[in-house]
């Protein structure tokens, strides 16, 4: 389990992975508690990932319906804050 910086489908993918470990219970509870406690990071890093797409998408639709675009791709905005979209 890597602290690095992860793509949106990677974490949900060890997301799903923890879930499915911790419905079994065939782990130790020191392990179990590691793997919730992992999850509950994986869950709010997909949120805040979430969250920052929304805030491109809205930017954009604002940007449409006032006339007046910034002439920034969403993918440069999201380099610039040093995130990605996915």
């Amino acid at each position: 389990m890597t602290k690095t910086k992860q793509s949106f489908e990677a974490m949900t993918n060890e997301l799903e992975e923890i879930l499915l470990t911790l419905e079994r219970g065939e782990k130790p509870l020191e392990e179990m508690l590691k793997l919730y406690a992992r999850g509950v990071e994986l869950t709010g890093l997909c949120r805040a990932k979430l969250n920052a797409a929304e805030e491109v998408l809205q930017a954009g639709a604002s940007a449409q319906t006032d006339g007046k675009g910034s002439g920034q791709r969403s993918d440069e905005v999201c380099q610039e804050s040093g995130d990605t979209l996915f």
